[in-house]
């Protein structure tokens, strides 16, 4: 299906925060776990703040990311286990704005990012997947996972069930991401100024 102008740039700019975008989620029912460690304030070495809080009735987070320049995202997370790691799975909340025609809106289509979470304390400890490594693997073994490039930039589009396979394998998770960047718990308990959107 033909996906819109923001969509690409959205997958663009993904990849340009040195991120693999995935058209599927990683998550199933039987993989999500929450852990009660994770909600609260995290500071990036970069000064970003990252805060989860529980999503009612759920086992997912709110994820509120706050920029230095004080420019929000507003995500979804999800926890997942596989094997003997657990993984995040981020996307793009979904924003009802008023003003967007049910044409757009049915052609804004999210993606995913995922992370290796290698602890919780004292410091969120979070490994994102490495673009250059999955690029190398899948130029070496096309057939190992569904892809496709966009501007000669790679997005995962294999299925949930095949991205849980491929991730099940501790090899594979120790080619495609990289070194767990520390995340510090911050005293703020939810970002200030502002609360998520419905």
């Amino acid at each position: 299906m033909q996906k819109t102008q923001w969509f690409l740039t959205a997958i663009l700019i993904i990849i340009g925060l040195g991120c693999v975008p995935s058209l599927h989620e990683l998550y199933t029912e039987d993989t999500v776990v929450f852990d009660p460690k994770l909600v609260g304030c995290w500071q990036t070495e970069k000064g970003e703040l990252w805060c989860f809080t529980r999503r009612a009735n759920t086992s997912s987070y709110d994820l509120t990311i706050v920029e230095e320049s004080e420019k929000r995202s507003y995500m979804t997370a999800y926890l997942v286990e596989i094997g003997p790691h657990r993984f995040l799975d981020i996307s793009p909340k979904e924003l009802k704005r008023p003003d967007l025609g049910g044409w757009q809106e049915y052609h804004l289509q999210p993606v995913h990012t995922f992370y290796l979470v290698e602890g919780t304390e004292p410091n969120l400890m979070l490994a994102a997947m490495m673009p250059e490594a999955m690029e190398k693997l899948l130029e070496d073994k096309p057939a190992l996972l569904k892809h496709e490039k966009v501007d000669n930039r790679l997005i995962l589009t294999a299925s949930t069930p095949q991205l849980q396979e491929f991730l099940s394998k501790p090899e594979m998770v120790d080619l495609v991401f990289g070194e767990a960047a520390p995340l510090k718990p911050h005293k703020a308990s939810a970002p200030e100024g502002k609360e998520q959107p419905n």
